[in-house]
């Protein structure tokens, strides 16, 4: 039986076990951490390294390959802006492509 994805990271790239503020929730969700061979600093660059990998793939094949949400038009340009992916923001802007119009 598998449990909760303990890898996921909210918005703000934190994992549960950094929002977790008694020693006991802390060291427990270490303790699963080790115990599935999870690595904090992987799941919180994971984002910005899947986001890289598309904007490596769309400069390789010449097509600008995002697609805004739908709600709020946001593209990956946005989102690495956002967040500081500066490694992403320049794939992105060498694709020579514009924003989302």
């Amino acid at each position: 039986m598998v449990g909760a994805d303990i890898a996921i990271t909210n918005s703000d790239k934190e994992l549960a076990v950094d929002l977790a503020e008694e020693d006991d929730c802390r060291n427990a969700l270490e303790d699963e951490h080790q115990r599935r061979n999870v690595d904090p600093d992987q799941s919180r660059n994971r984002e910005m390294m899947l986001m890289r990998r598309d904007a490596e793939e769309w400069l390789r094949e010449g097509v600008y390959g995002d697609r805004p949400h739908p709600k709020t038009l946001a593209s990956a340009l946005h989102v690495a802006a956002a967040k500081g992916y500066l490694p992403c923001l320049r794939l992105i802007m060498a694709n020579d492509v514009g924003d989302y119009r």
